[in-house]
């Protein structure tokens, strides 16, 4: 990608891969105040696929792609394969302590796995319920992760900062409504993908539990496309038309709303589960909200079945009045950017 002059008080840019489409975000400021400057939310070259991996096309094409949108110099922020990393509960040393905890949780892993096998690590500490410190280490196959650093560097891109889902969803909504209760209160932030979702709960500004949900919006375009005879990219329009839009054929509006809302059931009970399982580990924190980003997030369909499922209120993921969000002009809004967003804010020099 072609180098671009004066990029002082700009992002990297939050670069999203998903097996539909690929969502990049730029911010200008910094991490307390900015503005979206840009924000691109660009159709994979090739047909949708089970892999988020570039294609061997793909780089070179991305690259231009960004230049062309006006995205300011080579910087990136991207996420781990989910694909490739897995979570585990251990015990910590106090906090206060000071004590290295990645590499903690690195030699722990190393001796459960009894294996070589190089790997990643992030980790961090649950909130306090008892006298023992607890933490969660995430472990990504260093190869998987490297094979998406090298696509990226293809594409003369420079990767400056590989984050994890959750930890790049927390961060767009700690920026949404905040709340002085929010922190003492068991939330829910749900990410709706292509063939896999995630739920994320917070508890005390932290991750405390990761749901991985296999499934997402896919089937539900296959199936129209089938139905229909329609190109798959024809039938996405699914995931870009809000309901009741004018632009909408009548007989593919009533088969969206059947299938957002199917889809929300399900979502529902993934939620449901999540939400029971914390909360019998906190057993003194309230229940709090769930918030959905990623596909169709604001599609009410979504947001009353899941409310009367859960009898939790239920929002899509919007921007707070400081983030100045001009630059997002995407249908779903600014959760189907939400990771996107929360990658760029790390604004990692």
């Amino acid at each position: 990608m072609r180098a671009l002059l004066g990029t002082s008080g700009y992002s990297p840019i939050g670069l999203e891969l998903d097996s539909w489409e690929i969502r990049a975000v730029q911010l200008r400021g910094g991490p307390a105040e900015h503005e979206v400057v840009h924000a691109a939310t660009l159709p994979r070259l090739n047909q949708p696929s089970e892999s988020a991996a570039l294609g061997v096309d793909e780089p070179g094409w991305l690259a231009g792609m960004l230049a062309r949108r006006g995205f300011r110099g080579s910087r990136v922020a991207t996420t781990a394969p989910s694909e490739a990393c897995s979570s585990q509960i251990l015990k910590l040393p106090d906090r206060a302590s000071g004590a290295p905890i990645e590499t903690i949780a690195r030699a722990e892993i190393a001796r459960a796995r009894k294996s070589d096998a190089a790997f990643a690590v992030a980790a961090w500490y649950l909130p306090e319920r008892g006298r023992e410190e607890q933490g969660i280490a995430v472990a990504c196959e260093q190869p998987a992760l490297d094979s998406r650093l090298d696509a990226l560097g293809d594409a003369g891109l420079d990767t400056v900062a590989v984050d994890l889902e959750e930890a790049a969803i927390l961060r767009a909504w700690q920026r949404h409504a905040p709340d002085p209760d929010r922190d003492a209160t068991i939330n829910a932030i749900v990410h709706i993908g292509w063939d896999s979702s995630f739920g994320v709960l917070v508890l005390g500004g932290s991750v405390v539990y990761t749901r991985r949900i296999g499934f997402g919006v896919s089937d539900m375009v296959k199936r129209l496309s089938d139905r229909a005879g329609l190109d798959p990219h024809e039938a996405g329009r699914v995931l870009s038309v809000s309901a009741g839009s004018a632009r909408e054929v009548p007989a593919i509006e009533a088969w969206s709303v059947q299938s957002w809302s199917r889809l929300a059931r399900t979502l529902a009970g993934e939620i449901d589960t999540s939400v029971t399982y914390v909360s019998h580990a906190y057993r003194r924190a309230g229940i709090g909200s769930v918030t959905l980003a990623g596909y169709g997030s604001s599609r009410p369909e979504l947001i009353q079945t899941i409310d009367e499922r859960l009898g939790m209120p239920v929002e899509p993921l919007v921007p707070d009045a400081g983030c100045g969000a001009s630059g997002i002009s995407d249908p779903d809004g600014f959760g189907r950017l939400a990771i996107a967003y929360g990658l760029a804010r790390r604004f990692d020099p």
